[in-house]
């Protein structure tokens, strides 16, 4: 399967195939991250296109009932009966509760239902049995009537159009990951020539998505895509942030709920994924195959990552004295580590789920870096999809000396002169990495004989 993009952000070009492992090098500002986070964002697309599709739906619920109770409110007596009658969170928040419920038969029926019903208690009150005191009144409360029943019309006929996947997918993609995830700066800055990305399979196209000044025009899914779920490693440090986060947000309840509270306050969704798969660790959940990679962790950092629901956070327990060190003085490198023990525990490591890793080494002594790159290249061998971007030497020597040459691709990001890059399948021949890795020492070399 490869995942193929054109003049995405300043990637001019890069077919990328998701083997087994899949190695993305290059200075930094080629695209390596842009890169990573395309893929877990189209990943997330397909498979959560539909909870999107509820928000929006929630939402213009929400919205127009707003809009009705200001519209009625000034018209009517303000008694306790028709404040309880009138007040759109009465209606909004069993329709959150049912929406929180997911896939369960007949919930359009029941939200119609409850929509009906407030329609219909609405326009008793409009049209009450006693005539109006004076004529103009009787001509606001008409008016009321009329704008309230097209509100209504247009909310309910929205709201009964039939579910596409395709347009349901393409207006995820355009709202929640070019507008929100990547601040609607996915099209190269300054020139207007159309983005794609697309997904092939032998001689098959998956998908095609295109893009064409930062909006999204056509989301083609032809076929199914096999994998079920994408994780993005971007910092260890959120292990540290994941209590605050969570606490600030109140990132819990159905996934309904979360996912609106996470969208209303636009923290980016790698972040929110990654925690509430974290939050989900338990040792008891451990798969067999993984037990030995999981015991070889602890044995690399003399202990394990834990998560203590109690708390709400994590905790790093030492082998030798079950002494527990809290999220904040855990060495970052550590942490690394230990954010591979909870993913294992919690079974966001799959062989449907693909396991994205953002230069795991910034915090990691060459010595560790080695031992993480085992790390990586064992689950790949257990059938994990992984994506790793890196530029240290230290990572990718070991990534090349431990890998299954069978399921490893290796590729090297460039700039040209416009300052656009390309990716370049190097698995054969690994020299351009090394030798562009290797030019700070041999600059410092130089300028060291110099200053002789």
């Amino acid at each position: 399967m490869k995942f193929i993009v054109r003049n995405l952000g300043i990637i001019k070009e890069a077919d990328i195939e998701l083997k087994g492992l899949t190695v993305l090098t290059g200075l930094n500002d080629t695209g390596k991250s842009f890169l990573t986070k395309s893929i877990f964002s189209v990943i997330k697309t397909i498979n959560e296109s539909n909870t999107q599709l509820k928000i929006e739906q929630f939402e213009q619920i929400q919205a127009t009932l707003t809009q009705i109770y200001q519209l009625v409110r000034p018209l009517i007596p303000l008694t306790p009966a028709n404040q309880n009658l009138l007040f759109p969170a009465n209606i909004t928040n069993q329709i959150a509760a049912i929406f929180s419920q997911s896939n369960v038969p007949g919930d359009n029926n029941f939200i119609l239902q409850l929509l009906n019903n407030y329609k219909a208690g609405i326009t008793g009150l409009l049209n009450p049995s006693q005539p109006a005191p004076n004529p103009t009144q009787a001509t606001q409360l008409r008016v009321a009537s009329t704008n309230v029943d097209n509100l209504f019309r247009v909310l309910i006929s929205k709201f009964n159009q039939a579910s596409n996947e395709e347009e349901n997918c393409k207006s995820y993609f355009d709202k929640v990951i070019v507008k929100k995830f990547f601040q609607a700066q996915v099209s190269p800055s300054g020139l207007n020539i159309p983005t794609s990305i697309r997904i092939v399979e032998n001689d098959n196209e998956l998908l095609n998505i295109a893009i064409s000044a930062n909006v999204v025009q056509s989301f083609k899914l032809n076929d199914i895509i096999n994998f079920k779920e994408a994780t993005l490693i971007e910092t260890p440090t959120i292990l540290q942030l994941a209590k605050f986060i969570n606490t600030t947000l109140v990132l819990q309840g159905s996934p309904f709920n979360r996912r609106m509270v996470q969208q209303r306050a636009e923290l980016p969704y790698h972040i929110y994924d990654l925690i509430e798969k974290l939050y989900l660790s338990t040792p008891v959940s451990t798969n067999e195959r993984f037990t030995e990679i999981y015991n070889r962790i602890s044995s690399i950092i003399s202990g394990k990552v834990i998560f203590e629901p109690s708390e709400l956070n994590f905790s790093y327990v030492k082998s030798n004295s079950n002494q527990k060190i809290k999220p904040f003085n855990i060495a970052t490198g550590i942490k690394s580590f230990g954010i591979i023990q909870l993913l294992l525990n919690s079974g966001a490591i799959s062989p449907n789920s693909i396991l994205i890793v953002d230069e795991p080494e910034v915090h990691e002594h060459p010595k560790w870096e080695v031992e993480y790159a085992k790390i990586i290249v064992e689950l790949s061998r257990n059938g994990i999809p992984i994506i790793v971007s890196s530029h240290s030497p230290y990572f990718i020597e070991a990534l090349a000396r431990f890998q299954d040459a069978n399921i490893t691709r290796f590729y090297y990001g460039e700039k040209d002169e416009a300052g656009y890059s390309k990716f370049e399948d190097v698995s054969r021949n690994l020299n351009p990495i090394f030798k562009k890795l290797a030019e700070p020492f041999q600059n410092l070399a130089f300028q060291s004989s110099e200053n002789v």
